[in-house]
């Protein structure tokens, strides 16, 4: 059986109002609406999964919805189980945002004394709500583990810096990053030194061979798609957003590697008022 995946074209954010952004307007996309098909054997993409997953991130986050980013990445990861082919595609992103669940957008980037911005229901993928979403727990997971994602939301300043720079594909450095930032001993660096973090990572890319310097293993095609296949339990996503795609962890030593170059160019950097971390891990 065939299966595809619905997308808006870029046609319809010239439908988008003020009004709609902010609730108070309907507009019907329907006319921009299409379908791509999956790759033979796969499943339909799981969009019904998310409305209890959204509505459990409303409820238990409240007026805390940046506190939210943590807990929901790596489970709108898991629920919406794409290749990176797949993920790609923008119009994906806006039928999600635009059609499918445009209320979590305007609660998470939305308040009663703004409304949220076009970009977040049809952005780019650091910017559109829930391409954000997904692409930093792809980005940032280790493997199967999704416990570096929720550390990585922790700081606003590190999704908003090295989550944009191709340097963040390197898998070693985004551990790297994730490990100097929220050691899994001792304490932590200052909330403030993600943005020279990402700088000095964005350094080390255009002054050293990174991949070579610490190299990475390939990803493994078929674990992603025994992921893909795997039946999704939404309720389960809830309580834990259990394992994503059984690619091979990074390296180790790669790990450490570049968690001590990262170290010592952020000490190099010019000091800076310390703060220490209070956001909480997500559960």
């Amino acid at each position: 059986m065939n299966s595809y995946i619905p997308e808006l074209a870029s046609a319809s954010t010239n439908l988008v109002s003020v009004a709609w952004r902010d609730g108070k307007e309907d507009v019907d996309f329907s006319a921009h609406v299409s379908t791509f098909r999956r790759d033979d054997g796969l499943p339909d993409l799981a969009l019904e999964a998310l409305k209890p997953i959204l509505a459990e991130a409303m409820a238990r986050f409240g007026s805390d919805r940046q506190e939210s980013d943590g807990w929901l990445a790596p489970r709108i990861h898991s629920a919406l189980r794409m290749s990176r082919r797949e993920a790609a595609r923008r119009g994906v992103w806006r039928y999600i945002g635009m059609v499918a669940h445009p209320e979590y957008i305007r609660w998470r980037w939305g308040s009663s004394e703004k409304t949220a911005t076009s970009e977040r229901f049809h952005g780019d993928a650091t910017r559109q709500a829930f391409a954000r979403l997904w692409w930093g727990a792809e980005q940032f997971r280790n493997g199967a583990d999704y416990k570096p994602v929720g550390k990585a939301f922790r700081s606003q300043d590190l999704m908003n810096n090295l989550f944009k720079m191709d340097i963040s594909h390197h898998r070693p450095t985004a551990q790297a990053a994730v490990r100097v930032l929220f050691p899994d001993e001792g304490e932590g660096r200052a909330a403030d030194d993600a943005n020279p973090l990402s700088k000095a990572a964005n350094l080390a890319a255009s002054t050293l061979m990174i991949d070579i310097l610490a190299p990475d293993v390939q990803l493994d095609y078929a674990a992603r798609t025994d992921w893909m296949l795997a039946d999704i339990d939404p309720v389960l996503i809830v309580e834990a957003a259990g394992e994503g795609p059984g690619d091979p962890p990074v390296p180790v030593a790669s790990v450490a590697l570049m968690s001590e170059h990262l170290t010592h160019l952020l000490d190099g950097a010019p000091s800076r008022p310390s703060r220490s971390h209070t956001a909480p891990a997500p559960d």
